[in-house]
């Protein structure tokens, strides 16, 4: 009997990669995994099926929606301060022409 290793196992809690990426994790259990000519399958406790590579362990789905969320803070980070610069822009411009 051949043994393959796989990178989940049945009931370990896995994530779909894309859906960590973008800042949500969607957790869920692996139920079947079903190795076809090489490639490996799970079935998840919703009925879906992932590709190996499609999938990370909650641990690894927390940092990329960590990295995803810090990623977006910084944006609204540099876009609160451009527009607040715009601001002191256009009071500076109101205080020269009052003057």
């Amino acid at each position: 009997m051949k043994s393959i290793e796989v990178k989940f196992g049945i009931g370990d809690i896995v994530c779909p990669t894309l859906s960590a990426e973008d800042g949500k994790v969607d957790r869920m259990a692996v139920e079947l995994i079903e190795i076809k000519k090489g490639r490996r399958r799970y079935q998840t406790d919703n009925g879906d099926y992932y590709r190996e590579e499609q999938l990370v362990s909650e641990a690894e789905a927390f940092d990329l929606a960590i990295a995803y969320h810090k990623r977006q803070a910084e944006m609204l980070i540099e876009a609160a301060t451009e527009k607040l610069c715009r601001v002191a822009e256009v009071e500076e411009l109101v205080q020269q022409a009052e003057d």
